[in-house]
């Protein structure tokens, strides 16, 4: 297993070199740059703004700058904001517990609303039930979160005043609207793919024999049949959860979320390219490290998994 650990860790140095310099180059592709939003509606001549921008290494090329960026990121310098000039890892890690607790409440709201929901559609597979079930997974598959989130604020917000219209409180009633939208969007995939994992065990014959041994049905589903199909499931959950930890920008946006996610896109509207670069390069080494942890939990789950991580980590 070790050996399978260290792979994907190494498997990260190249993911993370090219989405930064990816990152580099689709920011400095952009119309403007930083010192057009640092001078904006500043008395400042062209020659004074083009003296801001060499005093600011704006005019090099674009590779010596990634190059800059990429040794100092490499000796764990993230470098400082263009904007703020505090430094890139006190930016994004004083904003990610906000965006962890977001990630929790809405994997719960997600766990609680489509395991359920994914069991009782497979048990009544073809009724209207079941019908039914598939149609709302399909609704909240389909509807953009940003619509989700405008229409529950109004509901619950405007109309009944239960609750607040933005995610920056520290109280529980804060996070309700923004953890119940993203939610609802990671449910309906998970809702399907329980549905599916849960009608492959349910036709196995090792149940029937359960049954006829007389085990209680409540037993049966939630022991047997959702244990043999739970790594689908845990594979949907945990790669949803890793997005989650990325940081739902559109949601944060909508409720004024105080989240990575709305760091990220106020740094692209500054065109604030080294701390945009930083928050991508940590939100992709914070995904490749849940989804290991996620790999790893399938040899608790499934005996078979962790027979191949002891053959020497390798996975058919």
């Amino acid at each position: 297993m070790w050996r399978y650990i260290v792979k994907r860790i190494l498997m990260l140095i190249p993911v993370v070199i090219g989405a930064s310099l990816l990152v580099f180059c689709v920011m400095n592709l952009s119309k403007g740059d930083v010192v057009s939003v640092i001078t904006a509606g500043a008395d400042m001549t062209n020659e004074q703004i083009e003296a801001v921008r060499e005093a600011m290494g704006l005019n090099r090329p674009l590779l010596v700058r990634y190059g800059e960026y990429l040794f100092g990121m490499l000796r764990g310098d993230f470098g400082k904001s263009a904007i703020s000039n505090e430094p890139v890892l006190k930016l994004f890690f004083t904003r990610f517990p906000a965006t962890v607790k977001l990630a929790i409440a809405s994997s719960i709201v997600n766990i609680v609303l489509s395991i359920p929901l994914g069991i009782f559609s497979a048990r009544h597979q073809g009724s209207v039930a079941d019908n039914a079930a598939m149609v709302f997974a399909l609704m909240g598959l389909s509807m953009p979160a940003f619509w989700l989130g405008l229409m529950l604020m109004v509901l619950f917000c405007v109309n009944l005043q239960w609750l607040p219209a933005t995610g920056g409180g520290t109280d529980f009633k804060s996070i309700i609207l923004p953890a119940v939208t993203m939610g609802i969007g990671m449910m309906a995939t998970t809702t399907r793919t329980t549905r599916s994992a849960m009608l492959d065990v349910l036709r196995q014959d090792y149940l029937r024999t359960a049954r006829a041994k007389g085990v209680p049905e409540k037993k049966v589903i939630n022991l047997h049949a959702l244990k043999n199909a739970m790594i689908p499931i845990l594979t949907t959950v945990g790669t949803q959860l890793a997005k989650a930890f990325g940081g739902g920008a559109v949601i944060e946006m909508v409720f004024a979320y105080p989240g990575v996610g709305k760091l990220l896109l106020d740094a692209i509207n500054n065109r604030d390219t080294t701390l945009a670069c930083g928050c991508i390069v940590l939100q992709t080494t914070i995904t490749v490290v849940v989804l290991l942890i996620v790999d790893i939990l399938y040899a608790f789950v499934d005996p078979r998994v962790k027979a191949q991580y002891a053959k020497g980590g390798k996975k058919k």
